[in-house]
């Protein structure tokens, strides 16, 4: 049986809900932590409509981001992660920033006017994000203290309440990473590349994705595991590190598959002493190019190992639209190869009431369950 719509109703105060959107490069995350509150993770826009899918979600249920959003969490600085980033932590007037302390040049030069070599050498995209979120937190400095930033590192508590509704547990949300190995690695590549700044195309940043900031979300006895881009190493990074660093006396039930499910990001101790067997897994795709994660050897490997894995959108080549189909029949003759190169973000919701067996899943196209084919 084909798994219903998502809900398009507030989640009840004790009802917890992960919502992940992506349009096939890029991907947001919304959780409700219970209480009306609620954090987000990284970010993206709709491809055709330029509009926000989490702003636009939360409209559509009546969650009002400037005072419910607690968290908005960046894991790492990558364009499929941070497009849009300003704009919903504009939209959240309230909540704290977290970011990696691994940082980039493009975070690490967020407070003045770089040289213009420097600034030639960066990331436009991700640079004007980020200037923008660090131009919101110094106009928030002066209305809050402490500053609303958190720096993510492994074994950082970044969010805690005793409880978000009455009678509820305590709710936690702890990074996992990066660790300090990775920290110090992130440095030594930023003073690598302003060192050699003549010679280079693009400032050395190494793996931004080492840099990825790991969630763990504790409501009571229920836990989740936001798995953002991390990979598995190298030595003291990764969820190497996490495996010697993380010892929880719970598993999680829901896991949001890190690296769009590559399997440079799977490392069998996670499945085993994180997750639950019967744990629910879902991922967004990466489509860009010839690169199109996952592979069908990942949907098989996750799916050897969770209960249910569940995709934003589908990870291939997109069906031209009924637009694109007339366009390519108005002009055969120079149209050889039309491809559809917009993507309308996909929605899985995953909700389950504190104390309840089980997470009941919602999809809207062009999300979908996961199979091996």
């Amino acid at each position: 049986m084909s798994p219903p719509a998502v809900t398009l109703a507030a989640p009840q105060p004790d009802e917890i809900e992960v919502s992940i959107f992506g349009p096939g490069k890029g991907e947001a995350i919304a959780v409700h932590l219970g209480g009306g509150r609620w954090m987000t993770v990284d970010s993206c826009v709709n491809q055709r409509t330029a509009e926000h899918p989490v702003l636009e979600y939360f409209k559509q249920i009546g969650v009002n981001p400037a005072r419910q959003v607690d968290l908005v969490v960046g894991t790492h600085a990558h364009d499929d992660h941070t497009g849009g980033i300003s704009q919903l932590f504009e939209a959240s007037e309230q909540a704290f920033f977290v970011t990696s302390a691994a940082f980039t040049a493009e975070e690490f030069f967020h407070t003045l006017a770089a040289d213009a070599r420097i600034e030639r050498r960066m990331r436009h995209a991700v640079r004007k994000e980020y200037r923008e979120v660090y131009r919101l937190l110094g106009e928030r400095k002066g209305r809050s203290k402490p500053t609303p930033m958190v720096q993510a590192i492994e074994q950082r508590s970044v969010y805690s309440r005793a409880s978000l509704w009455d009678g509820g547990p305590a709710v936690e949300v702890k990074s996992l990473s990066p660790s300090d190995t990775a920290i110090l690695r992130s440095r030594n590549k930023l003073a690598e590349g302003l060192a050699d700044l003549d010679d280079r195309q693009r400032l050395s940043t190494g793996d931004i994705n080492e840099a990825s900031v790991v969630l763990w979300i504790r409501i009571g006895d229920l836990a989740l595991l936001l798995g953002a881009d991390q990979t598995t190493g190298p030595g003291g990074c990764g969820w190497q590190a996490i495996d010697t660093s993380h010892y929880p006396d719970i598993k999680a039930s829901f896991f949001k598959v890190p690296h769009h499910g590559s399997e440079n990001a799977h490392l069998d101790a996670t499945w085993t002493n994180l997750l639950t067997d019967d744990v629910i897994a879902a991922l967004a795709p990466f489509r860009h190019g010839s690169t199109n994660l996952p592979k069908a050897s990942d949907v098989a490997r996750i799916l050897s190992r969770a209960k249910e894995g569940y995709s934003t959108a589908r990870p291939g080549k997109l069906q031209l639209s009924p637009e694109s189909k007339k366009t390519a029949q108005l002009l055969p003759s120079f149209a050889t190869n039309v491809r559809e190169i917009d993507g309308v973000p996909g929605h899985v919701q995953a909700r389950r009431t504190y104390g309840a067996d089980g997470w009941i899943v919602g999809l809207a196209s062009p999300a979908h369950q996961l199979s091996v084919t």
